[in-house]
C-alpha cells in the first residue's frame, strides 16, 4: 500500500478528535479511482496486525508522557473533564495510560463493528467531478454492510466493573490536590476510574450503543486545582463557562467576540504586532509584564461549546487572575462608553472572521474537511454568501445578548445556558483566590 501512495504523487493521513475520525487523501484527479480503492481498504479491510498495534501502544505512552510535561494541551482536556463530567465530550480524548494495555486487536475489532457502521460514515470530495465520484465511492463503499452492535460491555473494557461510587462526580467538582512532581497532571490522566460513559440523570454506566450514540452532553461545571513547581514557574489557570453550539444562532457573535477578545503570548514568534489590538492583548498582556500568556478560547461542538479566557502568570501575581478575567468579561457586556466594544473593534473582528473563511476557500485540504463536517452537523454544506451575510449582520447588541446568555443567564428569560464556570488551575497557584467569589461580585455566574 505504501508503494501505491508513493506511486499517486499524493498524501494520505488520519485523525481523530472528540467527534470524529477522518481518513483523508489529496492528489491528481485522474487518480481518483487509486485513491479511493486505498481509502476503502483502510477503513473497510484493516489487518490490525498485534506487532504493529504494540509499536502504536509504546508512541501512545510516549506521547503522553510528553503531554503531561505541556499544560497547553493538558488543561484544556481537563477543562472538558469537569464541566462534562463522565459524559459525551467530558470523555479523555487522552488515553489513560493505565488503559493503554487494554487496546487489544480484539477491543479495536469490537469498537470498528459498533461505530464503523453505514449510516455512520460520510465520504466528501473537492476538485472531482460529482458523478463520477458518486459512480466511484459507490463502487468502493458500496457493498459495505454491517451487523448492529450489541452491549458496549462486550467490549471488555470493564465498564461496569467500577464501583458506584468511584463513578458519581458531585456537580459542581472541587478538587484540590498538591504535589512537587514536575509533570503537569500527570497523576489527573493515570487511570481511568472517573472515565467511564455515565447517563447523567441517573449516574448509571451507559450499556447499549443506542444510549451512547445518542447521549447529549450535560454542561455541569466545577473546580479542579493542583499545586505543584513547574519549569518554568508559572501558574496557569483556565476559566470557561457553556456556549453555543454549532447549531446556535449566536454561534457567529460568539466568535466574533473570541476574536475580539483575542490575546495570545508575551513572546509573538515571528516578529511583534500580530492581534495587538485584540482587548486581551492591550487591556492584559501589555499593561501586566507578570502575565505571560492570555487568550480566549472557543470549543464548539454539534451540541455545546465551551467559551472563556486561559491564563499563565507569574506566581506573585496570581492573585490578579480571577479579578482580571472577570473584568474582561464584564466589559464585553457593557457599551462602549463603559468599557465595552467599540463599533471600530467589531468591524476589526468581522473582518478578520469573513477573511479566515475565504482563505479556507482557497485550501482543497481545508474544503473538503469542512465539507464533512457540516454535513455531518448541519445536514447541507453552506454557501460562503450565506456565512458573509450573517457576519456582516452582526451588531453590537448581537455581541451583548451571546455573551449575557453565556455569563449572566438570570438575567433572560430563555435561552440561557448554564452560568456556571469551569475552573481549572494548576502550578504554582498557592494565592489564587475564591475565584467564583470574585465573579459573583460582577454578577457572573449561574446565580
Amino acid at each position: 500500500m505504501s508503494l501505491e501512495i508513493e506511486k499517486l504523487g499524493g498524501s494520505f493521513f488520519a485523525s481523530s478528535g472528540r467527534d470524529t475520525i477522518i481518513y483523508q487523501a489529496t492528489s491528481y484527479p485522474n487518480s481518483l479511482s487509486s485513491v479511493l480503492s486505498i481509502l476503502s481498504d483502510t477503513v473497510l479491510n484493516p489487518l490490525l496486525l498485534e506487532s504493529e498495534l504494540e509499536i502504536e501502544r509504546q508512541a501512545i505512552e510516549w506521547e503522553i508522557n510528553e503531554i503531561n510535561k505541556k499544560p497547553e494541551f493538558l488543561i484544556p482536556e481537563l477543562l472538558h473533564e469537569i464541566a462534562y463530567p463522565n459524559n459525551t465530550i467530558g470523555l479523555p480524548l487522552i488515553c489513560p495510560k493505565d488503559r493503554i494495555k487494554s487496546i487489544t486487536t480484539q477491543t479495536l475489532w469490537k469498537y470498528r463493528s459498533m461505530f464503523f457502521i453505514p449510516s455512520r460514515i460520510l465520504v466528501a470530495g473537492v476538485g472531482v467531478d460529482h458523478d463520477q465520484f458518486l459512480y466511484q465511492v459507490e463502487r468502493y463503499f458500496g457493498q459495505f454492510n454491517s451487523v448492529k452492535p450489541h452491549l458496549i460491555d462486550s467490549l471488555n473494557l470493564n465498564l461496569n466493573n467500577l464501583s458506584n461510587s468511584s463513578l458519581n462526580h458531585p456537580s459542581p467538582s472541587i478538587s484540590n490536590q498538591t504535589t512537587t512532581s514536575k509533570s503537569l497532571l500527570s497523576k489527573a490522566f493515570a487511570t481511568s476510574a472517573n472515565y467511564s460513559p455515565l447517563d447523567p440523570s441517573t449516574g448509571q454506566a451507559l450499556t447499549s450503543f443506542d444510549q451512547l450514540v445518542s447521549a447529549r452532553p450535560i454542561y455541569r461545571g466545577g473546580e479542579f486545582r493542583k499545586v505543584h513547581s513547574t519549569e518554568n514557574n508559572l501558574a496557569h489557570i483556565y476559566v470557561g463557562f457553556e456556549a453555543p453550539s454549532v447549531l446556535d444562532p449566536d454561534l457567529y457573535a460568539i466568535a466574533c467576540t473570541h476574536i475580539i477578545l483575542g490575546g495570545g503570548s508575551s513572546f509573538s514568534a515571528g516578529g511583534p504586532g500580530k492581534g495587538m489590538y485584540s482587548r486581551l492583548y492591550t487591556n492584559v498582556l501589555n499593561p501586566h509584564p507578570e502575565v505571560d500568556f492570555c487568550q480566549a478560547f472557543h470549543h464548539t461542538y454539534a451540541d455545546t461549546g465551551l467559551f472563556g479566557i486561559a491564563m499563565a502568570v507569574l506566581p506573585e501575581f496570581v492573585n490578579k487572575v480571577p479579578q482580571i478575567i472577570a473584568t474582561q468579561l464584564d466589559l464585553i457586556s457593557r457599551e462602549h462608553f463603559n468599557g465595552g466594544i467599540t463599533e471600530s473593534q467589531l468591524r476589526r473582528a468581522k473582518n478578520q472572521l469573513r477573511s479566515t473563511m475565504m482563505y479556507g476557500l482557497e485550501s482543497r485540504l481545508l474544503q473538503v474537511e469542512d465539507l464533512g463536517r457540516q454535513v455531518q452537523m448541519v445536514g447541507y454544506k453552506k454557501p460562503w454568501i450565506e456565512v458573509w451575510q450573517k457576519i456582516e449582520a452582526l451588531t453590537i447588541s448581537d455581541i451583548h445578548r451571546a455573551i449575557t446568555r453565556i455569563i449572566r443567564p438570570s438575567q433572560i428569560q430563555t435561552g440561557g445556558f448554564s452560568g456556571e464556570p469551569t475552573i481549572v488551575a494548576s502550578g504554582r497557584i498557592e494565592k489564587l483566590g475564591d475565584v467564583k467569589q470574585t465573579f459573583a461580585r460582577f454578577g457572573i455566574g449561574s446565580s
